[in-house]
């Protein structure tokens, strides 16, 4: 796991507590699981254009 992984995966869980109880959590335990994806050399397919933004983002950081 490198520091830039463990940096993100941070930034992301810190959110995840701030969100509120309704929502679930859902999008950011989606975006968890791109960032482990990616750390892991898979590559991830979205159709969303958000989510592709946040999974190109989340390459260039790794």
């Amino acid at each position: 796991m490198s520091e830039n992984y463990q940096t993100v995966l941070n930034h992301l869980l810190f959110h995840k507590a701030l969100i509120s109880e309704t929502e679930g959590g859902q999008r950011i335990n989606r975006y968890l699981s791109m960032l482990n994806e990616i750390d892991q050399g898979m590559h991830v397919a979205v159709r969303d254009p958000f989510e592709k933004s946040v999974v190109a983002a989340f390459e260039l950081v790794l």
